[in-house]
């Protein structure tokens, strides 16, 4: 469980800007799957400069080979976990380079049942699919013709 202040904390961390990420909003349009009724909802986009993706991708390509390091003295399974980790470090690395954008989250009304619906972290493209988490109707989210992507 953790506790109201760690929470705090959390949010205070994760509310700094960052000088290399853009949080955008993007008005959103939600359509049950035969699109036969729509909502409205919003989504936050973060997009990162090229000097912001190379920081993001040494991070994570750094702590898949100090996963690698720390897995050395561990004897059964330093088989398999730190040629793992080593293949994957170069691999994690190429792939946030080329992310310049992630769909962090957002909120909506389900059009089926009028009760709010979390939007989950996902690529950006669309349209975008999720699921209802009140009357489990599949969503499709598609930008507002007036929204500007990307």
């Amino acid at each position: 469980m953790v506790s109201k202040a760690h929470r705090r904390a959390y949010d205070q961390i994760m509310s700094t800007p960052h000088p290399h990420q853009v949080e955008k909003k993007l008005a959103v349009q939600v359509y049950t799957e035969d699109r036969k009724k729509s909502a409205p909802g919003e989504l936050t986009i973060l997009e990162w400069d090229p000097q912001g993706r190379s920081k993001r991708a040494v991070k994570w390509a750094a702590m898949c080979f100090g996963a690698a390091v720390v897995s050395v003295p561990i004897p059964p399974i330093h088989w398999v976990l730190v040629p793992g980790f080593l293949i994957a470090s170069p691999i994690v690395f190429f792939y946030l380079m080329n992310q310049k954008s992630v769909i962090q989250g957002g909120s909506a009304t389900c059009p089926a049942c009028n009760q709010p619906v979390a939007l989950v972290r996902s690529k950006h493209e669309f349209p975008m699919s999720d699921l209802c988490d009140k009357c489990r109707t599949n969503l499709v989210i598609e930008p507002t013709s007036s929204a500007s992507v990307g």
